[in-house]
């Protein structure tokens, strides 16, 4: 067909104004950036998201219940399909003392612990080491001393191992530690913890009097926020898409205001409007595909090398240092190719529109 060699000639040819062929490659080149950025920045993004929920659940329980009783735990004994381990603990809230040093925390009481271990955190505040003695009250007994008098009761705790969590918690497996006010609870970890909300869907509606929380509602604001900022990240990032889209309409409009005496030609030797258009709009879809293509080339060549090299590493404590954690999605892929291959589309669409509307005549008088 015709138009193929023409909008093939209107693309490579030299311009009779070099600028229109700078705006052209500028447009080209924008558009491979914004596109190669994006698929970087979201698969930086997904990188941490994943490397975060992982921080957030590890050694710790998928779904937590409260207000159970026999029958439910005879249940999830049960239920090898979808529980991978579970655990009853005991929780108070209680006083920590060292050397007249206080600390409020929650100690959990389970027998699947492993002796005394308390966390960075509160061995920190109360310049704790491995083989202290501290001293616990419940918060229950004082609130009972106040009111009726009592004397406190306070039991010793020899600490075996200081893990590394901020949070002010401590754990054990001594059962004689259990105070008054202790609230009983069962931590299940799931075959698959992204099964977390379905799984207690089913148990609320199974087990009508139990309360089930998820590790995803006890940190639903963090990634609420965290899906928020890639929202506007992409957005932000696109913006250099636009702008080079912006470019390429500007190249085309050029194209056809310099090929107007061209276009007057081909109209008189019969070309119809439609293939007039389809040359222009085709120029511009090409140049734009291109620039889709070398931005999808650079994107993955990055994203792909950092996730088998890890050539780029974050310097944490200590000296060490962490790759930084890339996780490439198809799904975002494919949703930047669509809104590229759209913008494109409209930027080369509606100076294709605007290069049949003068008259034969009037196309064939302009002489540039």
């Amino acid at each position: 067909m015709f138009e193929s060699f023409i909008y093939r000639r209107y693309l490579i040819a030299k311009k009779k104004f070099q600028f229109i062929s700078l705006i052209n490659k500028l447009s080209i080149l924008g558009i491979a950036i914004g596109v190669s950025s994006l698929i970087v920045i979201m698969s930086i993004f997904n990188g941490f998201r994943d490397y975060t929920i992982l921080e957030l659940i590890r050694d710790k329980p998928h779904l937590t219940i409260t207000d159970y009783d026999d029958s439910f735990a005879e249940y999830i004994k049960q239920d090898t399909t979808n529980i991978y381990s579970f655990k009853t603990v005991y929780i108070n809230d209680v006083l920590l003392e060292k050397n007249r040093n206080k600390s409020n925390c929650k100690i959990m009481i389970s027998k699947q612990y492993s002796g005394n271990i308390i966390s960075n955190k509160i061995a920190n505040s109360l310049d704790v080491f491995l083989g202290d003695t501290l001293k616990i009250v419940s918060l229950t007994q004082i609130e009972s001393m106040i009111s009726s008098f009592r004397l406190l009761k306070a039991k010793k705790f020899i600490v075996d191992d200081v893990m590394y969590d901020n949070s002010n918690l401590i754990k054990t497996n001594d059962l004689n530690l259990k105070l008054p006010g202790s609230v009983k609870e069962m931590h299940l970890v799931l075959n698959d913890f992204e099964q977390a909300i379905i799984y207690s869907d089913i148990l609320n509606n199974k087990f009508k009097d139990i309360t089930v929380s998820t590790w995803y509602s006890k940190n639903k604001l963090l990634l609420v926020i965290m899906n928020i900022e890639r929202y506007f990240v992409f957005i932000v990032l696109f913006i250099i898409v636009i702008i080079a889209s912006f470019n390429l309409f500007a190249s085309i409009s050029m194209t056809v205001f310099e090929k107007n005496r061209d276009i007057g030609i081909l109209r008189t030797i019969g070309s119809n409007k439609l293939s007039i258009k389809k040359i222009f709009l085709t120029q511009g879809i090409i140049s734009g595909v291109i620039g889709l293509s070398l931005g999808v080339i650079i994107g993955m060549s990055i994203v792909i090398s950092q996730i088998t090299f890890h050539w780029l590493n974050i310097n944490v404590n200590n000296g060490m240092s962490h790759p930084l954690p890339m996780q490439f999605s198809f799904i975002d892929l494919i949703f930047i190719i669509i809104c590229t291959l759209l913008l494109v589309y409209l930027s080369a669409f509606f100076p294709s529109k605007f290069s049949t509307k003068k008259t034969i005549s009037e196309s064939i008088k302009l002489n540039f």
